[in-house]
């Protein structure tokens, strides 16, 4: 059980009591024990308020606890801005935090920035999930490995077969769906990889001056995909 105290001449909340269940539980006369407890904790000039009302929260008017309106300061900067000093500050301070090109140090992490956008790209050329590409390069291979076999429909292997369950294609358009898939998928991945590479070259090659710039581009290359 809590009470907020306050003071009788200043209607100021001025500090807080709190009753346990067990002393309650001990207590013979839980109304007199309470009014004794709170005599031993307050002064003549004070008042004791069953219930918890923090003065950074409440106010008190001499009859009821009125809660404190808080007016939300006016930022003086924009949210992006407030966020860029904020993590610039974490990072001074030896905190380790996902890289953005809004805090590139040195070429290192510009060339890191080039290789996560080159793992953003990839992805969006698959289904979501870990090692989905690998599944698909399986799927490729047993398809392929089922076409130049004679494509026979009582021996279909088992990410074939369930291709044509999900997709409801016959067999054989499922395996011709697979392989162009698949071709168009590795042909992604080679000019992800032309663009990260050449950005990563670009980068080392850079002045110090120009690197964050040109790190942007080839980022913004790999986002476009």
């Amino acid at each position: 059980m809590k009470f907020t105290v306050t003071d009788d001449l200043t209607n100021k909340i001025v500090g807080h009591i709190r009753l346990s269940a067990w002393q309650l539980r001990a207590a013979e006369d839980e109304p007199a024990f309470i009014s004794a407890f709170i005599e031993s904790e307050t002064t003549l000039s004070q008042t004791a308020h069953k219930g918890y009302y923090p003065n950074n929260q409440y106010s008190f008017d001499g009859v009821d606890f009125n809660e404190i309106e808080h007016t939300r300061p006016t930022l003086s900067k924009e949210p992006r801005d407030l966020l860029v000093t904020l993590v610039k500050q974490l990072l001074d301070a030896g905190y380790s935090l996902p890289l953005h090109v809004d805090f590139i140090r040195n070429k290192k992490q510009a060339r890191d920035l080039i290789d996560q956008a080159a793992g953003r790209a990839r992805m969006r050329f698959v289904s979501q999930g870990l090692l989905i590409d690998q599944e698909y390069l399986i799927a490729e291979q047993e398809a392929k490995e089922w076409i130049a076999a004679g494509s026979d429909v009582n021996n279909v292997p088992e990410t074939l077969d369930s291709w044509v369950a999900a997709s409801g294609m016959t067999e054989t358009a499922a395996a011709s769906n697979i392989t162009s898939t698949s071709a168009q998928f590795r042909g992604a991945i080679k000019s992800i990889r032309r663009i990260r590479l050449t950005g990563k070259k670009a980068v080392t090659d850079a002045s110090l001056e120009t690197f964050k710039a040109i790190a942007q581009t080839y980022i913004n290359q790999l986002d476009a995909l």
